[in-house]
């Protein structure tokens, strides 16, 4: 029974290695990729985005070795008809005309100028499609060099300062739930102090990753929150479910139960809160 908890709380500590390596950022294929971009609106700051920004990123050098911007295209996508975006000429840039700081999400595809119509039929048509690239110069039956389409897929409001509601939200929670996650060290099972110190260590991960990368998007950071309280849920449902709480004292059994409540209430409100993007 211990050597299949044991190798329960090792699965557990795996799940973040699955999580990062299926993030936005990942590639789709050898020849598309999601990038995310801040785009921060103010007199001193660039409200455009252009395809000589892309060129010039190590990003799109790793799928596209050796692009010029000349051979870089943005497409506004889906967004065409959105008054707070602007296109430029032959899809040179993307201006942005709003007053907030936005996190853009780009889907990039690169082929050859000839095939790019050919390729793209492949993907989803909210991703890449003929009339996102109609404007594009490169598309071009006899263009041989290689080419990339940069439609801008999603953008979301993300806070110039302080935290955004997501931040919030986890903040909170620590603050009411790390007294009660220190107090089930006094607990006598060993397996539940176990099941607690990881609960810690990832709460604190976390607190590291929304503190010190404040600049992720707002999106991003509920998918992060998201996935925080379901990993904390279980662990707090695994010594209940084992039974390893029911020799312990009462106000240890309390408190227990008072952190799944909390862990269940963040949950409710990160579905809340994300259900807009789905």
């Amino acid at each position: 029974m211990k050597h299949n908890f044991l190798i329960a709380i090792l699965l557990l500590l795996l799940i973040p290695q699955v999580f990062a390596e299926g993030s936005l950022s990942g590639a789709i294929t050898s020849q598309a990729e999601v990038f995310l971009h801040r785009l921060t609106v103010g007199p001193s700051t660039t409200q455009y985005v252009t395809s000589s920004d892309f060129a010039n990123s190590s990003e799109l050098q790793k799928i596209a070795p050796g692009i010029s911007p000349e051979n870089v295209c943005m497409s506004l996508g889906t967004f065409r008809s959105d008054p707070d975006w602007l296109l430029g000429t032959n899809g040179e840039s993307i201006r942005y005309a709003g007053s907030k700081d936005q996190g853009l999400e780009f889907f990039v595809f690169c082929e050859k100028g000839s095939k790019l119509l050919q390729a793209a039929q492949f993907f989803p048509g909210n991703k890449i499609s003929e009339k996102f690239m109609a404007h594009c110069p490169q598309v071009d039956s006899e263009n041989e060099q290689q080419a990339c389409i940069i439609v801008l897929s999603k953008y979301s409001p993300v806070a110039p300062d302080g935290f955004s509601i997501a931040y919030q939200v986890f903040f909170i929670f620590a603050v009411l739930a790390i007294l009660p996650l220190l107090f089930l060290f006094r607990a006598d099972d060993l397996n539940l102090k176990l099941l607690n110190l990881i609960k810690l260590v990832f709460l604190v991960s976390m607190f590291v990753v929304f503190y010190f990368l404040g600049f992720i998007l707002s999106v991003m950071a509920m998918v992060l929150l998201l996935f925080f309280f379901f990993v904390q849920i279980n662990l707090s449902l695994a010594p209940i479910v084992l039974g390893l709480h029911q020799n312990e004292a009462p106000i240890v059994r309390l408190m227990l139960k008072a952190v799944l409540v909390m862990e269940a209430i963040g949950l409710f409100i990160a579905l809340l809160l994300i259900s807009p993007f789905i």
